[in-house]
């Protein structure tokens, strides 16, 4: 879930939806967030090119076990 993709704080926040204090808490602040860094993130965990190096260390893995 959006738990496990947002970084609090950094990426965006993660709030309970219905807690309308937190949502407008993290609303008013979220201008601050560093798109660029946001970016980065994203870039370094999502993109074509890190999926790629995860599936191969994974299949470097099974190699090696079997």
């Amino acid at each position: 879930g959006p738990a496990e993709i947002v970084d609090h704080g950094v990426t965006g926040y993660v709030v309970t939806p219905d807690d309308p204090t937190a949502v407008v808490a993290a609303l008013s602040t979220i201008s601050a967030i560093d798109r660029a860094a946001c970016r980065a993130a994203v870039d370094a965990r999502y993109s074509a090119s890190a999926f790629t190096e995860r599936v191969e260390r994974w299949l470097s893995a099974q190699a090696t076990v079997g």
